[in-house]
């Protein structure tokens, strides 16, 4: 009998292909919105459109250097069905959307049109007000709300 250390290891995923499990079949229209987010938001650090359910990001872009789309979606995906479940106690209500501010970043969660979907946008928290952010953004999905 071989010693523990030669025995063979199960192989483990690559950084890649966990990183490619994240991510959603192209969606042209996420990559619209989030084009349409940065030209009038251009100072954002982050912005995702994500689905709810298995928190892939159909679309994305970061200034960060240590924080992609794809591991925010995730974590935010996280929050808001937490805060889904929360909300489904409560009559008629529903999850419309989420800020929190931190030390030096500002987060915003804006649910999509039927539910499914979110835009998850992160900005330095010295450089962008929040009430801008949430006027330009209700200004980018009113033709999604026109539309669907």
């Amino acid at each position: 009998m071989k010693p523990k250390n030669y025995r063979r290891k199960a192989t483990r995923q690559s950084g890649l292909s966990k990183t490619n499990n994240l991510l959603a079949p192209p969606d042209p229209l996420a990559e619209q919105l989030v084009h349409q987010i940065l030209t009038v938001l251009p100072s954002l650090r982050l912005v995702a459109v994500v689905d709810v359910a298995d928190g892939r990001c159909r679309a994305g872009w970061s200034g960060l250097d240590d924080v992609a789309p794809q591991t925010a979606a995730q974590h935010s995906a996280a929050l808001v069905r937490q805060q889904q479940l929360a909300v489904s106690q409560l009559e008629e209500e529903a999850v419309e959307e989420i800020s929190f501010i931190l030390s030096t970043q500002l987060h915003l969660v804006r649910m999509l049109p039927g539910g499914q979907q979110f835009v998850y946008l992160v900005g330095d928290k010295e450089s962008i007000s929040l009430g801008l952010v949430r006027e330009q953004l209700r200004g980018q999905l009113q033709p999604l709300v026109v539309s669907n």
